[in-house]
């Protein structure tokens, strides 16, 4: 397609550039350093806009295109992810100086697609159709907005051979957390396997085991996430781990909390890294559980502006 004179200029500034460059405050709002897409915004036509973003070549252009074209007429915009369910393009993300990685283009243009605010009606339809081609479609790539959708589809009967199949032939870690929120006696096996090669696993997709134990505990594997913990305490026990072992609610799990609390009392002073006594606390406001408080009047999370918000949030449900 031949592009007009004012897009192709902007088109050559976003070709210049070699990653998509946060500050630090803009990461947090998801907001870039240099915005392209509100140059191509001010430029570009809307059938401009959609071939860069579906054929535009460099994955920059494209992620720019797509957001530009997100804010002017985001029903355009389904078909451009339509055809690029598949696509295993990587975008470079760099925040500062500090920190510098690769992230599949697919995974940060679904994200900011799927979660914007104040949809319309038809705008939430071609979100749920989206998120249904994402479930039903084969060999889409393992993209993080899996863990969102897997956790939050409604269980319904006749998706579930697709979700296993998810797992089980695509390979999709993430399927493993629906799995465990439907509670099928057949899935525990998968949930014991995926915990006993915990640690031969990438660290990135580890806690994808840890989460299926909260989303379902179940003692056929609590020894096994017990003894995960137990290795872990050594080093640092995640916060997945505790909100896990919080979700048993009995004594087995409270004997493996106090283990960790008192052993991080002795390697660690008072006011020093980790407080878990805090993310415990924080885990049984959340679920309402009451098994624990024997167990923070020992080891009481330290005094900042969170916990006392915490303890008061306690306070008034009693």
């Amino acid at each position: 397609m031949e592009l007009t004179e004012r897009t192709r200029e902007v088109v050559d500034r976003i070709n210049e550039e070699d990653a998509l460059v946060f500050d630090d405050i803009g990461f947090l709002h998801d907001k870039p350093k240099r915005d392209f897409s509100l140059m191509l915004d001010s430029v570009a036509s809307d059938r401009e806009l959609v071939f860069l973003a579906d054929r535009g070549g460099a994955s920059l252009i494209r992620y720019f295109s797509f957001v530009s074209l997100l804010k002017r007429n985001s029903r355009l915009c389904k078909g451009v992810l339509v055809h690029h369910l598949r696509d295993k393009d990587n975008i470079t993300v760099r925040i500062c100086v500090h920190e510098e990685y690769s992230e599949p283009l697919l995974d940060r243009m679904i994200k900011i697609y799927q979660n914007r605010l104040d949809k319309s009606e038809e705008e939430k339809k071609d979100s749920m159709y989206i998120d249904s081609l994402l479930l039903c479609t084969p060999s889409v790539p393992c993209i993080s907005y899996y863990e969102k959708l897997f956790k939050t589809m409604p269980l319904k009967d006749n998706w579930y051979k697709t979700v296993k199949a998810k797992y089980q032939q695509d390979q999709n870690a993430f399927a493993l957390l629906a799995l465990a929120r439907y509670k099928r006696n057949e899935d525990k096996v998968l949930i014991v396997r995926a915990l006993r090669n915990y640690h031969k696993v990438s660290p990135a997709t580890r806690w994808i085991a840890i989460d299926a134990v909260q989303l379902w505990p179940d003692k056929t594997y609590f020894k096994l996430l017990a003894d995960i913990v137990k290795i872990a305490k050594e080093d640092f026990v995640t916060e997945d781990m505790i909100e896990a072992l919080v979700a048993y609610n009995d004594k087995p799990s409270y004997d493996v909390l106090q283990s960790v609390l008192e052993y991080s009392a002795s390697k660690y002073g008072d006011d020093e890294f980790p407080d878990y006594s805090f993310i415990i606390m924080s885990a049984c406001v959340k679920t309402g559980t009451r098994i624990y408080d024997t167990l923070l009047e020992k080891y009481p999370p330290r005094e900042d502006m969170f916990t006392k918000m915490l303890k008061m949030s306690v306070n008034e449900k009693n």
